[in-house]
């Protein structure tokens, strides 16, 4: 056993020794750029590559020394003008202001919009219908009535000897067209009944226009002459 001890004692205190003496590895230099020596075929070293420090770079600031651009968009303003029409726009009423405004031939919202701008009391769509049908029927009445009117004139004017026919009237029945005295003869240009009969005319001469009786004495001339007015006949020419 003393022999065990002894040759214990001979292994290790060298050792001991040695790692008294042997001053301790200093600690890596994060910051540093040089990197360790490994000394070739060494088989169980691992380099490792040094850290390099990188200087991170302000986007704010420019290599030459410039002043870095504002980075906030200024918002263009509008003329005056421009901005009170769009403003103008903005607020308007959508639709018609009235009825008036309103066109031919009438729609339920159409109507809807231009009701509700212009009255306090608003309406439903379904009430906007009903109006809007009775507006286009009233329209169309007026249309139909030009129209008849239009044509009437056309007609009218198609006549021929109409000055000529008023100076005979002016001199029979003192230009009254609907003249009726009992004495057998009617209207301006007093036909007989059997005279107006034979030139198709209907119901009494006086209740027809002036432009029939017309028609009817003009047919009378062609057929028998200005000798049916004795009388007046001559102021057919002046």
């Amino acid at each position: 056993m003393a022999l065990v001890a002894t040759l214990a004692a001979t292994l290790v205190a060298p050792a001991v020794a040695g790692a008294q003496t042997s001053p301790a590895a200093p600690d890596p230099d994060p910051t540093s750029t040089t990197s360790t020596t490994v000394a070739p075929g060494d088989p169980t070293t691992t380099t490792v590559p040094a850290p390099t420090n990188v200087t991170p770079v302000d986007p704010a600031s420019s290599t030459d020394g410039a002043a870095a651009p504002d980075a906030q968009a200024v918002e263009p303003t509008l003329p005056p003008a421009v901005a009170a029409a769009a403003q103008a726009r903005a607020t308007r009423p959508r639709g018609p202001r009235n009825l008036s405004e309103a066109t031919y031939v009438y729609t339920a919202r159409e109507v809807k919009q231009a009701w509700n701008n212009s009255h306090v009391k608003k309406i439903t769509l379904a009430e906007a219908r009903t109006l809007a049908r009775y507006l286009n029927a009233v329209v169309a009445n007026q249309i139909r009535q030009y129209l008849l009117a239009v044509y009437l004139n056309a007609v009218n004017a198609a006549v021929p000897n109409q000055a000529n026919w008023d100076r005979v009237a002016q001199c029979e029945s003192g230009g009254n067209w609907h003249l009726s005295t009992g004495n057998g003869f009617y209207g301006g240009l007093q036909f007989s009944l059997s005279t107006w009969r034979s030139v198709g005319g209907t119901g009494y001469p006086h209740q027809h226009s002036r432009i029939e009786q017309i028609r009817r004495a003009n047919l009378l001339k062609d057929r028998a002459g200005l000798g049916q007015w004795p009388h007046c006949g001559s102021r057919f020419y002046g």
